[in-house]
């Protein structure tokens, strides 16, 4: 409980310092976001790929500076696996499934490598781009109506992506993004995990690592809308700036 009060503490902290960021000159844009999601855990020491669920979201993006974004977003969405994908000898024996939605709120910054322009006579109207944040999430296990354990969690977004600009007020973007959570329930691999259990779990079987913390994922695709603002009557590129500075 304490570790999760620090990262509620942390994700505040983050909300504040992002929009307290002066707006005389930053770009504001609104989007949608649609993919696939995928795991990592106990049943799947790999990010398995093999049987994918479906996330999708929204979120709310703030430009202060070329260089750097700040991303508020909400998604919602489900991962699941089965041991018949398996190979091994404890998934024949075990046998188990899983499907768990999971509703999520973070926030993030982000690295833009280049200057991310809007009109043809622009040097870059893409860049690739790096980010890193804090996350809450609420996670349900569909075939366990009685879960024992908690539900809520905290985690740590990260990952990369390559923003487009189709035009003036439209963005383009695709990003690979990687959920490091403090939790092991997410595959619901608990031996007491479910309260309305006909018959106990073998521990042998129903019991995983508590020191190797569960992973989600992302592959998505977002389209977003860049609100007009009145355009800076002179647009001096990041380089130049730098090499003023420098001087």
């Amino acid at each position: 409980m304490k570790q999760t009060h620090i990262y509620l503490t942390a994700l505040l902290w983050c909300l504040f310092l992002g929009y307290s960021v002066p707006t005389n000159a930053q770009t504001h844009e609104m989007g949608v976001s649609l993919g696939a999601m995928n795991y990592q855990g106990d049943m799947s020491s790999f990010i398995n790929i093999t049987n994918p669920g479906i996330g999708g979201g929204f979120f709310y993006r703030i430009n202060p500076r070329p260089a750097f974004s700040f991303k508020l977003n909400g998604n919602y969405g489900y991962i699941q696996h089965a041991d018949r994908l398996n190979k091994d000898a404890v998934s024949a024996a075990r046998g188990f499934e899983f499907q768990t939605n999971i509703l999520e709120l973070g926030f993030q910054v982000e690295y833009n490598f280049f200057d991310l322009g809007r009109d043809k006579r622009d040097e870059y109207r893409w860049t690739p781009y790096l980010f890193a944040g804090v996350a809450g999430f609420f996670f349900d296990p569909v075939k366990n109506t009685r879960p024992t354990y908690g539900k809520f969690s905290m985690a740590i977004p990260f990952g990369l992506g390559i923003k487009y600009a189709l035009s003036p007020t439209l963005n383009l973007g695709m990003s690979f993004e990687a959920r490091r959570t403090f939790t092991d329930n997410l595959d619901d691999l608990n031996v007491d995990g479910n309260a309305g259990l006909a018959a106990p779990r073998d521990p042998k079987l129903f019991t995983g690592n508590p020191n190797d913390k569960d992973y989600y994922f992302f592959t998505v695709l977002s389209l977003s809308y860049v609100f007009p603002q009145d355009p800076c009557p002179v647009k001096i590129p990041r380089s130049k700036v730098n090499r003023a500075r420098i001087r």
